[in-house]
């Protein structure tokens, strides 16, 4: 917490609840590994930390699910927690993704998470745990994007492509609660 970027974005954070505003922060897609500083695929080491700013205690950090619906996709059938493990050909080396979750090393736990049967069950640092909340962030059930780009002739072509990550289960939960508040 002596960096100097920490200091200057926990103020800003501190400020903006101040005056009632809320950041809804992507906790990652490297599951419990968001906070190390490598890319993936990666030895079979782990650093364990979460990322930063989600381990904030002043923002809501966001993880992800994997949401499964029925085959007409007009109800809700199950959801679970987005995490796949995946170890290349040589089992050296491994790729991991889902919502970024762990405990602050350099954050107290804070007060709205002190006593909560949830958070003390399964949070076994004394650190802020994160996520706080989640949403769908597993590509495999994530939202389908759609925008025009170039084909190789410089034509506007449209493209689809399935998109994830807790850089959708993040603004999803922004609008529902934009949604709310209103």
């Amino acid at each position: 917490t002596t960096n100097s970027f920490t200091i200057s974005t926990t103020n800003s954070f501190k400020h903006a609840i101040a005056v009632g505003t809320t950041f809804f922060v992507s906790s990652g897609d490297q599951a419990n590994d968001s906070g190390c500083p490598h890319p993936a695929p990666v030895a079979k080491t782990t650093c364990n930390q979460p990322s930063y700013p989600a381990s904030s205690p002043y923002v809501v950090a966001v993880g992800g699910t994997n949401l499964q619906v029925n085959s007409t996709a007009t109800a809700y059938s199950s959801e679970s927690v987005w995490s796949n493990l995946q170890f290349s050909q040589s089992s050296t080396n491994y790729n991991v993704s889902g919502g970024g979750s762990g405990c602050a090393s350099y954050f107290a736990r804070p007060t709205f998470q002190q006593h909560v049967a949830g958070v003390t069950a399964n949070a076994t640092c004394s650190g802020r745990a994160e996520p706080d909340v989640s949403a769908d962030a597993d590509p495999s059930s994530g939202a389908l994007e759609v925008f025009t780009g170039l084909n190789a002739s410089k034509q506007p072509v449209q493209i689809t492509q399935d998109i994830g990550g807790t850089s959708l289960a993040a603004p999803l939960w922004t609008a529902m609660a934009a949604d709310t508040n209103n």
